[in-house]
Parts: structure tokens; sequence; C-alpha cells
């Protein structure tokens, strides 16, 4: 003539039809459960950036934490309670925050790509005769012959210690060039008070 009801969690009540807010479920650990006046049913406040509805529990594509680096998000899988991602070239992973090595926009004119840093930055190594961060510099074509001048002032407001570290730097630069008659030369011109 009676009976009783195992709740599942929740809920509670003879018949499990009032809402224990107490419980993260409701809102998918993602919100503030509160319960309507009469206990039998809720609604979610405060959700978690980058999740909506009821429940807490549909992708906020507008809320800008998913696809990065441009990537444009939509949230059309599993009903809105996930989200892919459509990008541009050059990235990967579900949000797109990783670079893509193997993208042709990386490292240009049979440069070699390097990730670092967790895939999250890049360097490239660049084919003989190129140069710039994605090796988009050709130092070859179209001019062969090329003279670069640098004045450098070595007047005595300069630190010794600065005058080192400028020499350290043209160095570097002067490297990253093909030098000789048939290509780049060099002059550097000393100035001073």
């Amino acid at each position: 003539m009676d009976y009783t009801c195992f709740c599942k969690d929740g809920w509670s009540g003879k018949d499990c039809e009032l809402v224990v807010c107490n419980w993260s479920g409701h809102c998918n650990s993602r919100g503030a459960c509160n319960p309507t006046s009469t206990f039998m049913d809720f609604t979610c406040s405060n959700c978690n950036v980058g999740w909506k509805g009821k429940s807490c529990h549909l992708v906020d594509c507008n809320s800008g934490v998913y696809c990065k680096n441009g990537g444009v998000c939509v949230n059309d899988v599993s009903s809105g309670t996930d989200y892919r991602c459509i990008c541009k070239e050059g990235w990967t992973g579900k949000d797109f925050q990783f670079i893509d090595c193997a993208s042709p926009i990386r490292c240009l004119n049979d440069g070699e790509c390097h990730l670092q840093n967790g895939g999250l930055e890049f360097n490239c190594t660049c084919a003989k005769g190129y140069l710039g961060d994605n090796c988009q510099i050709d130092m070859c074509s179209p001019y062969m012959i090329a003279d670069i001048a640098m004045v450098i002032d070595v007047s005595d407001s300069q630190t010794n210690t600065v005058f080192q570290e400028l020499k350290e730097h043209l160095k570097y630069l002067i490297s990253q060039f093909p030098v000789g008659p048939n290509h780049f030369q060099f002059t550097i011109i000393l100035y001073g008070k």
C-alpha cells in the first residue's frame, strides 16, 4: 500500500521530485544551482566562462575562450555540448593553439621548422641564401652584388662594453649574408668626437 523511492544524486522527496542544489551535478560543476520556489526544478546562474544554458551544459562560442589564433568556434557538436574550430592555415590542436610546422606558411623556401615552448612557438633554420623569421627574404635574387656601409659611434660617450656588444651584433648580422665579390660587401666606418 506504500512505496519508498531511492533518489538519484541531486533529488529528494517521496517521489524524488525535489531538487537538492548542494549537489554539483545539476550545473555540471560549472555554475550555481538555484531551486525554483517549489523546489521541483532549478536554474543555473554564474556559468563558468565558455558555458551557458539551464545546466551550464552548452558551449558558448561567443565567450572567446575557444578557437585561438583567428579560429572560428562552431558549437554544432553533440547538440551544442561540444564545439569544433574552423581555423586559419598554420595552426593545429582542438583550439588551434599549437603551431603546425607542416604548414606551408611557416618556413618558406625549404626552411626547416622547429617547434619550441610545447608547440606554442617556432623558429626556422633557413636554407642557404634565405633569412628572416619565416625564411622569406631571398638574399641572392634579384641582387647579386650589394655594398653595405655601417657607421659606428666610437666616441667617449660609448663604453667599452657597449662597443663589444655592438661588434658581436655586427658579426652576427654579416654572417647572415653571403659575402664576396659577387655577393655582399660590407664596410664599417668609425667616427668619434
